[in-house]
């Protein structure tokens, strides 16, 4: 298609929308000999399965997955190519309000028993029944292979209650030792 990058966008619904984001030069400008870009989104398709809004959404580092949480008590998760729903993760008891993703690239491609004692990637959601809860993904292979079958019921790690308050934000430190929150 041309698009280098893909824009996730939730706006109040329970539908995320993907764009394409692809440059379109212009001619060059002939009072100072510039040439002049512009970027451009086109639509690319939509990713339906949320029952409620779309609270909280966040991209992998590899690039080939999303997160998405909602109003729904629900966090999915998304296999960004086939744009399908790979995963759900069902638990909390109020509205997820913020998920983060882990954020090591090679983290994705561990799987089997090593990805379910914490070695692969895995998802943190936050929500306002004030717990974290941390989610391990089965890796790249089981979830690629979802994306053409449909998706698996996550289980929870760990769940916490982590606040006083309800918690609005969730982020996962760069080397995925640390996971931050607030509220």
């Amino acid at each position: 298609e041309g698009d280098k990058h893909t824009v996730a966008v939730a706006t109040n619904s329970s539908q995320v929308r993907l764009f394409g984001l692809s440059e379109a030069k212009e001619e060059e400008n002939e009072e100072n000999n510039d040439v002049q870009c512009h970027t451009a989104l086109s639509p690319r398709g939509m990713l339906d399965g949320h029952t409620a809004i779309v609270l909280s959404i966040d991209a992998s580092p590899c690039g080939r997955y999303l997160a998405t949480a909602g109003k729904d008590k629900t966090m999915r998760l998304w296999h960004i190519e086939s744009q399908k729903c790979i995963g759900v993760a069902t638990g909390h008891t109020e509205a997820v309000g913020s998920v983060a993703l882990s954020r090591k690239i090679g983290c994705y491609d561990v799987g089997g028993k090593a990805a379910e004692n914490g070695a692969g990637s895995f998802a943190v959601t936050s929500s306002k029944d004030r717990t974290l809860k941390v989610w391990p993904l089965p890796g790249s292979a089981v979830m690629n292979r979802y994306s053409e079958e449909g998706d698996i019921s996550l289980r929870a790690r760990l769940s916490a209650r982590a606040h006083d308050k309800e918690i609005n934000i969730v982020s996962v430190a760069p080397n995925d030792s640390l996971i931050a929150s607030g509220s």
